[in-house]
């Protein structure tokens, strides 16, 4: 679910083979790496390869708001069964870190507590 921000990743690791991968979003629109091309304004998409493995990534910017679906399929796998990895970073520009302290200095191992503010 993503619920309001600027920019999301999405990405699949893999090891070996070619998996296909899509995302579906909130309206039902398929994206691919064809819709990516196409659409280069709202998504972009990259794969490559990253320390002897496979990597792909969606780059959504301000991705609708909503569920989303993400399909993984095996296209051309060495292995009948092949482990893979799928994992979304949200960025949030709009949110900051401010702290403060009672005094210049604190001891080790001492509590501090970070609050984020949009």
């Amino acid at each position: 679910y993503i619920d309001g921000t600027t920019e999301a990743y999405i990405i699949l690791l893999y090891p070996s083979g070619q998996l296909g991968f899509t995302l579906v979003s909130p309206d039902g629109t398929t994206i691919d790496p064809a819709y990516a091309t196409s659409n280069p304004s709202i998504v972009g998409y990259e794969d490559s390869e990253v320390f002897g493995s496979k990597i792909a990534l969606y780059a959504l910017i301000n991705p609708a708001v909503g569920s989303w679906q993400i399909q993984v399929t095996g296209n051309l796998v060495l292995e009948p069964q092949i482990p893979f990895a799928v994992s979304g970073l949200l960025l949030q520009p709009a949110i900051t870190l401010k702290s403060s302290l009672a005094s210049p200095s604190v001891t080790s191992g001492t509590s501090l507590v970070f609050v984020a503010e949009p």
